[in-house]
């Protein structure tokens, strides 16, 4: 007598259905992901400050939007600072701006936004060749 898996009686039908319903899932979760980055973006922030670190900017940044931060200690050192005077501006034009100050980026990680280095690129000189002059 061979035995079958407790999968295998279910019908064509129910399958059909069940793999439905996962491709529905995966697609719900996808575009809300996408749609919350967005949101977090799109938030409105105020900030007058002087020459102060980047730090306390993002932790200011926090405080009024709710977006946690992540970065190295060592990217964001204490003599990092900017000068932001910021008034209702979207999250993402205040971190294009922070970024324009200093050689740090910023990418979307989920809930998060993800500080990091810039990547400076570095040209290969090109030799120069000089020409002999024949007399």
């Amino acid at each position: 007598m061979k035995k079958t898996g407790k999968w295998r009686c279910i019908s064509t039908s129910i399958e059909k259905i069940l793999r439905v319903m996962k491709l529905t899932l995966f697609l719900f979760l996808a575009c809300s992901l996408q749609l919350s980055a967005k949101v977090m973006l799109g938030q409105q922030v105020t900030l007058e400050l002087g020459e102060t670190s980047v730090r306390k900017v993002f932790k200011d940044l926090k405080r009024q939007t709710g977006t946690y931060f992540m970065y190295n200690e060592e990217d964001v050192a204490r003599s990092l600072t900017v000068k932001l005077t910021l008034d209702d501006v979207s999250l993402k034009e205040a971190l294009d701006e922070i970024c324009s100050q200093v050689p740090l980026d910023y990418e979307i990680v989920e809930d998060y936004v993800l500080i990091k280095k810039t990547q400076i690129i570095r040209a290969e000189p090109t030799p120069v060749i000089q020409e002999k002059k024949s007399q």
